[in-house]
């Protein structure tokens, strides 16, 4: 890792674990398959 970065590499950077994160929450919903709240399902 450089001890600088300048503004386009951080950028880069912060956008690439956005994405990242982004795709992981949207795998870990896709495969939620309903909700029990309180005995009331939902689904």
């Amino acid at each position: 890792m450089k001890p600088n970065y300048g503004r386009r590499e951080l950028y880069s950077m912060f956008a690439k674990a956005l994405s990242s994160s982004i795709g992981k929450l949207r795998d870990l919903i896709s495969s939620v398959k309903g909700i029990n709240v309180l005995g009331s399902r939902s689904s």
